[in-house]
């Protein structure tokens, strides 16, 4: 068990307190709810929101360790002219488990 004061159990609180926000809760619950990874536009459109808050919201989760991406294009076209490949989010391998001292 890692010590109140130790930066693993900081830095494990911090990325469980990004899903306080509801957006990005919903997002996140979205996300790793799919069984393949998810576009932002797929991501945004699920939960109802415009593409620039889901972009923002994402990549706040993907900082905080919750969420992993990878690229892909999406079209089927590849050589110049197919544009940029896609960001995909999936579920983060790291696991997180953040315990308290029960109250007195």
């Amino acid at each position: 068990m890692e010590h109140l004061s130790s930066g693993g159990f900081a830095a494990d609180a911090e990325s469980i307190g990004a899903l306080a926000d509801p957006v990005r809760l919903a997002l996140y619950r979205f996300v790793v709810g799919q069984p393949e990874p998810v576009s932002r536009e797929q991501a945004a459109t699920a939960v109802a929101i415009p593409l620039h808050q889901a972009r923002f919201h994402l990549e706040r989760l993907e900082a905080d360790g919750l969420l992993a991406t990878s690229r892909a294009r999406l079209t089927g076209r590849t050589g110049p002219g197919a544009g940029r490949p896609a960001t995909l989010y999936r579920r983060a391998p790291r696991e997180l488990a953040v315990s308290l001292p029960d109250r007195e």
